[in-house]
């Protein structure tokens, strides 16, 4: 092999080299989240149901944000739970107003918002 091959060959592994130290490394949340199928949707619908816990507790009034947590995310409907039937009386009441906040605050796919009770999940 002659000297300006030799150099050709050295200068391309020299700059394999350098691209693969500065290459990034994915994260875990970025490698789930680029899953194709399954794993994919449900890293997917995990990062909607925390987003929408955090819009949750921001338009909520107290003391019914502290009683209310998001529990399921399907086909578009948001299903909260509340610790007692009391608070799920109230939450009824602002049902109408709390899907308006959530779609003006980045969730328009939110076509309804089912409440369940589930007392044991507050302790």
């Amino acid at each position: 092999m002659d000297k300006e091959k030799l150099q050709t060959l050295q200068n391309s592994i020299k700059q394999y080299r350098r691209s693969c130290s500065y290459s990034k490394v994915p994260t875990l949340n970025e490698r789930l989240s680029s899953a194709r199928g399954g794993l994919g949707k449900l890293v997917d619908n995990l990062n909607r149901i925390k987003r929408l816990s955090q819009s949750l507790k921001l338009v909520l009034q107290q003391p019914l944000a502290d009683h209310c947590r998001v529990a399921h995310w399907r086909e578009n409907v948001l299903v909260l739970a509340v610790d007692s039937s009391q608070w799920a009386n109230r939450l009824r009441f602002e049902k109408l107003s709390l899907l308006t906040k959530l779609r003006q605050n980045g969730f328009p796919n939110v076509s309804s918002i089912d409440i369940i009770v589930q007392p044991d999940d507050f302790q």
